[in-house]
């Protein structure tokens, strides 16, 4: 669907004004056929590139002395710069540069002799920080040395980025399947974990997806990942081969009190919960119910008192 020269002009296009400002132009049908073909394109281009020796250290550099000539400058510039030069969707790559600095401040943390992980942690986190909060507060003592345990488990997690994710570089559809599975069994852990009675539902037609039993009464669970700093309470577009986005059961429709009794957020990187009410949720306008940030959701961040 794109020869060579044409697809050079849509990444442009796409790195400049964005990928649906570049395709909405088309007919719906082609619009998303184009659409996936250009993404199909940008990420095997990408795959191919990462196996070519030296691709990945030349990104390090460029970056590396774009912001040296240019401190003031923001990393969409650069970002733009990098993925017009490559031929790659700058979503594509930017996913691909994070990766590469995540190794790359793991390694420097945990393996360069001067850093060595537990060391710098030691100087640098929790003598400079939390040595002086214990002593300004004595009281809290008794979890001091609990508190260090985890957080210096937590320090290491950070370095990686969080969680590993597609390590495997799986097709992205799959992978965004993949991953929402995680999400519904990072929650089942945790409320297992946590104490809880739950149960995952196998059936994938179902709005609800695990149930927690309180004392025989049940309580349906919908889980969603998360990533960014927001969570929507609708339903995703229903797409792909065959699928009509536009017809009125495939398009996002607000989750009720007849889809679920609770909405769990899990964060993808970390596993923290926020277990929300959908009481709280029917309240909310449709703006904020399309994309609430997460700092309105802090009173039921790691709730599980359901």
């Amino acid at each position: 669907m794109f020869s060579g020269k044409a697809y050079k002009r849509t990444v442009y296009k796409v790195n400049k004004l964005g990928i649906g400002k570049t395709f909405e132009s088309q007919s719906k049908g082609l619009n998303r056929a184009r659409k996936n073909a250009f993404l199909k394109k940008s990420s095997s281009r990408l795959e191919r590139l990462k196996r070519k020796k030296g691709f990945q250290n030349s990104l390090m550099t460029f970056w590396d002395d774009f912001h040296k000539l240019n401190p003031r400058a923001p990393k969409r510039v650069a970002i733009e710069l990098l993925s017009n030069k490559h031929q790659i969707y700058k979503y594509h790559l930017e996913k691909a540069l994070k990766k590469l600095f995540f190794i790359s401040l793991n390694s420097e943390l945990f393996q360069n002799s001067n850093y060595l992980g537990s060391h710098f942690f030691e100087c640098n986190i929790w003598e400079r920080i939390f040595v002086p909060f214990f002593k300004a507060q004595p009281s809290l003592s008794v979890i001091k040395n609990d508190f260090k345990k985890i957080l210096r488990g937590s320090f290491f997690l950070a370095s990686q980025g969080g969680f590993s994710k597609n390590v495997l570089d799986n097709e992205s559809g799959v992978q965004e399947a993949n991953a929402g599975d995680a999400a519904q069994f990072l929650f089942l852990g945790r409320a297992i974990l946590a104490g809880l009675n739950c149960s995952n539902v196998d059936v994938r037609s179902s709005k609800y997806d695990a149930i927690i039993d309180q004392n025989g009464c049940l309580k349906r669970l919908q889980i969603k990942g998360l990533e960014g700093g927001s969570a929507s309470f609708f339903t995703r577009t229903r797409g792909g081969q065959g699928v009509d986005s536009d017809h009125e059961r495939n398009r996002p429709k607000r989750v009720t009190k007849r889809d679920c009794d609770f909405f769990i957020v899990v964060n993808k990187s970390n596993a923290v919960c926020y277990n929300i009410p959908i009481s709280f949720i029917e309240k909310l306008p449709e703006r904020k119910a399309r994309s609430c940030p997460l700092v309105e959701l802090e009173r039921y961040k790691e709730d599980w008192s359901f």
